[in-house]
């Protein structure tokens, strides 16, 4: 593609439905790239994943817990009661 055929930067950037206003820009003297745009737009759909990362360990953690929790419940019933579970 040719420099001519290039969007603009705006063009570009509504087309990937971000706001420049909100884009920190790294370019010289801190104008926004093409590349600054592409991340602003992946943005969202990174912080979805880690959103997921965290509810996914979140769901491990209780049910590690909850395994703790009845092998714990457990081991309090077998001590109460040593007459029911000794073989």
């Amino acid at each position: 593609m040719a420099a001519d055929e290039l969007p603009t930067l705006a063009e570009f950037a509504a087309k990937r439905k971000v706001d420049l206003s909100q884009v920190q820009g790294t370019g010289p003297d801190g104008a926004v790239t093409y590349r600054d745009v592409d991340r602003a737009a992946a943005a969202p759909i990174r912080a979805a994943i880690e959103a997921r990362r965290a509810r996914r360990a979140a769901r491990r953690e209780v049910e590690h817990a909850r395994a703790e929790g009845r092998e714990v419940v457990a081991r309090t019933i077998r001590d109460l009661f040593p007459s029911d579970y000794s073989s």
